[in-house]
């Protein structure tokens, strides 16, 4: 199953804009391998005003970013393993994955972690949409 295909429509439309078709949809039992095979690359939507708050640009990497998971494990010694999937919000916001599926946010401008979403759709709409993602990461 595809990770864009089944996102909400004004969300769908903005990977579509930024290049994402059904023929890019490559599944993998590995949720972070599937970011990388069916997003990876792509510099989706733009910051500037949201629903709730601001909207944010995410430019997804198309391969994981080792250098960012020793930054943030140097802040986080407790994180565990994490895989940095891309930077959002003008590159002021680093998005990993974490053990659980979660998918985190470290925020340059205060350098805290919160959870930006429970799924890759959750998460995606939360922050190309401008919907409330600031539950601090607590480690659970």
């Amino acid at each position: 199953m595809s990770l864009v295909a089944n996102l909400s429509l004004p969300v769908r439309a903005l990977f579509e804009a930024a290049g994402w078709s059904q023929s890019c949809e490559k599944r993998s039992a590995d949720l972070s391998a599937s970011i990388f095979a069916e997003v990876g690359g792509l510099h989706v939507g733009h910051a500037g005003p949201g629903t709730e708050c601001a909207a944010s640009d995410i430019q997804f990497f198309g391969e994981a970013r080792v250098d960012r998971h020793s930054f943030l494990a140097s802040l986080f010694p407790a994180i565990g393993p994490v895989v940095a999937i891309a930077d959002a919000h003008n590159q002021h916001i680093m998005l990993f994955l974490d053990r659980r599926g979660r998918f985190l946010a470290f925020t340059a401008p205060d350098s805290k972690l919160y959870v930006a979403g429970e799924s890759f759709s959750q998460c995606v709409e939360r922050l190309l949409l401008g919907y409330r993602w600031d539950t601090p990461y607590s480690g659970a």
